[in-house]
């Protein structure tokens, strides 16, 4: 199934042909990304995005958002969200994580 955001931000079903228009043409499926360099020079990048299909992986609500966090350019963890919320907050606890784990470096 293919979903696109409404102008209220939320999620509505569509076409295949109108979910790959409005994925082109529709900067709001652009959450929040994040890049930085480590202080050992290795560039991290977290992304949340909104992917507007729902892989039927899970019977209950679709994952529509997606986390995925890159290191080194390499894709390293992802994990998708029910929710604009949700995938905010994952977000959120995955830069404080990384960022943790930087100091450490």
């Amino acid at each position: 199934m293919y979903y696109v955001l409404d102008e209220h931000n939320q999620p509505k079903l569509a076409s295949h042909i109108e979910w790959a228009e409005w994925l082109e043409n529709d900067e709001r499926r652009f959450l929040l990304q994040q890049r930085w360099i480590r202080p050992d020079g290795i560039e991290m990048f977290v992304s949340t995005i909104f992917l507007g299909i729902d892989m039927g992986i899970d019977p209950g609500l679709p994952r529509l958002w997606e986390t995925a966090v890159f290191i080194g350019g390499k894709l390293t963890f992802e994990r998708r969200h029910t929710s604009r919320e949700a995938a905010l907050q994952y977000h959120g606890l995955m830069m404080t994580e990384l960022r943790a784990v930087v100091l450490v470096v």
